[in-house]
């Protein structure tokens, strides 16, 4: 029933982030006329996760504005999804899992967005405003309404925020959140790691999502440490 929350619900929360930035940067850290390349150079592999059977499953699938129900607790996130693309000079996208092995648990999954931006100087900002909506639920209240919209209509969802198993890096956002999902005599239970953060010019998505037992504080923390690795490497790469 609820094998993995719906797309558009992960990439939902990075929303805010995405307005139209101003100002410039004389020296940005990523090259913003290969920002497309370096941006996927960033995205972590399979190869790169902790365990045995992970495969990528999606890359670039980028969310569109519309993705999101016009309610009123999602609003403001549509106004911002609207802005989002102004300024970005690249982005990439990928998501990697390991399939459930019964119909009565959920996939558990990797998710990764790289977006560098031409310019830097409102990132900081925005960023302070987006901790702004997820400290006051603003956030959270729109996700479940993608989550409700994206399901059938006999499904009961619950939503309930968490502490975060590792903070982001930089001075940057994390959250998380449990989602169980009800219909007649079936149930799921769902794990969310949201982490956000700035690195130069660019702004890094994780989410890492699953059942419960198997979003552990080691597994995001590996995929923390290595999308690290994997920016700085990216950065360094030189034009051919």
């Amino acid at each position: 029933m609820l094998r993995r929350l719906p797309a558009v619900a992960i990439v939902l929360s990075v929303a805010v982030l995405l307005v139209a930035c101003g100002g410039g940067s004389s020296s940005p850290k990523y090259d913003t006329k290969r920002a497309g390349d370096l941006a996927h150079a960033a995205l972590l592999n399979p190869g790169d996760l902790p365990g045995q059977g992970w495969t990528t499953t999606e890359d670039d699938k980028f969310s569109k504005p519309d993705d999101i129900p016009n309610t009123p607790n999602c609003a403001s996130t549509i106004e911002f999804n609207k802005a989002a693309a102004d300024d970005i000079a690249g982005q990439a996208e990928r998501r990697i899992t390991i399939p459930a092995k019964t119909n009565d648990t959920t996939d558990l999954t990797v998710q990764v967005k790289v977006m560098i931006y031409n310019k830097t100087d409102r990132l900081a900002g925005v960023l302070k405003q987006y901790r702004g909506n997820v400290t006051d639920g603003s956030t959270q209240k729109c996700l479940l309404d993608v989550i409700k919209a994206e399901l059938p209509s006999n499904v009961e969802i619950s939503l309930k925020q968490g502490a975060a198993k590792v903070q982001a890096p930089e001075g940057g956002v994390a959250f998380a959140f449990d989602v169980e999902a009800k219909a007649d005599n079936d149930s799921a239970q769902v794990r969310e790691e949201h982490i956000v953060w700035i690195n130069g010019n660019a702004v890094v998505s994780l989410d890492i999502q699953g059942p419960p037992d198997q979003v552990t504080p080691d597994l995001v923390k590996a995929v923390v440490e290595k999308t690290k690795a994997s920016l700085e490497n990216a950065a360094k790469q030189k034009a051919k």
